[in-house]
């Protein structure tokens, strides 16, 4: 049986232009524990990419990301976006070397694409993303789904952890709304099981930079006509058949990847998700 947690032997050292900064890095993955499937794959993934660019003559970047696989194929789908973000997202600083926030967008979008054409089954399967870009002085962050970026700062005598990034969760009213329009159900296990009323208006309007887990049963995001595929996320790389569920709601017609993709690139267009979305990252930057 493979090892359950997986850790860096010990903290990495990167010296900063900026500032005269030291920053040191480390690493831990710990797969979760299923009584019924003791040998299942670790399903996240990370990368670390020091001097991000540094053959484009840039300075004082560098690029952290975590992957969170759910999903039949997750540890896939997460391994995948690990590989092939950081060039896609190298290839969009280069086009907007002025705007993070756009690069940022583009390269999910293009991920995502490139994972639905991929040989992996992404159909009910996927990964979130939390990316960190240092730039000398200043972090770039955004993330697609429920994966947390935090910063601690000193007081006194003990650390406070601020968040770095906004979950996309069904927590968020603008989220649960946006999904409902695009032919969504949001309910509970609970709720399903016609253990407590359905509506939504117990899970409140967390509009924070986080979010929060409640009392275990999360609001989940369902297709309308069926008990899949639960999301307790309403965001996330992969998830083909929520995004090509909410073309065919959005266009009355025969849908597939030609209806998506047109959509896709209209002018205006409506957001696209029913479970788990075409990404929209959210993005802050920080100094």
């Amino acid at each position: 049986m493979a090892a359950r947690c997986e850790a860096i032997p010990a903290f990495k050292k990167l010296q900063m232009k900026f500032g005269g900064y030291r920053m040191r890095y480390a690493w831990v993955s710990q797969r979760g524990y299923y009584p019924d499937e003791m040998e299942k794959a670790n399903q996240d993934a990370h990368v670390e990419v020091e001097n991000f660019m540094a053959d484009e003559g840039a300075e004082d970047l560098h690029l952290f990301g975590v992957f969170d696989g759910h999903g039949k194929t997750g540890d896939h789908c997460a391994g995948y976006v690990r590989d092939q973000l950081p060039g896609l997202l190298k290839a969009k600083c280069k086009e907007h070397p002025q705007d993070f926030e756009k690069a940022y967008k583009e390269a999910f979008i293009q991920v995502n694409e490139a994972l639905h054409k991929s040989s992996i089954d992404d159909s009910l399967s996927g990964t979130t993303a939390i990316v960190v870009l240092f730039e000398g002085g200043t972090i770039h962050v955004a993330n697609v789904g429920d994966s947390r970026a935090i910063i601690a700062q000193q007081r006194d005598d003990h650390l406070v952890a601020y968040s770095l990034s906004r979950d996309q969760t069904p927590f968020r009213k603008d989220e649960r709304e946006r999904c409902k329009r695009a032919g969504a159900r949001v309910a509970s296990m609970d709720q399903l099981e016609g253990l407590v009323p359905m509506g939504d208006d117990q899970f409140g309007d967390e509009d924070n930079a986080g979010g929060e887990e409640g009392d275990g049963d999360p609001p989940r995001i369902w297709l309308a006509e069926q008990m899949t595929p639960g999301c307790a996320f309403t965001r996330s790389i992969g998830d083909a058949v929520g995004e090509v569920r909410a073309a065919r709601n959005y266009c009355g017609a025969q849908f597939g990847r030609a209806i998506r993709r047109a959509i896709l690139t209209a002018p205006h267009s409506p957001p696209l998700s029913a479970s788990a979305c075409t990404p929209s990252p959210s993005c802050s930057t920080r100094t």
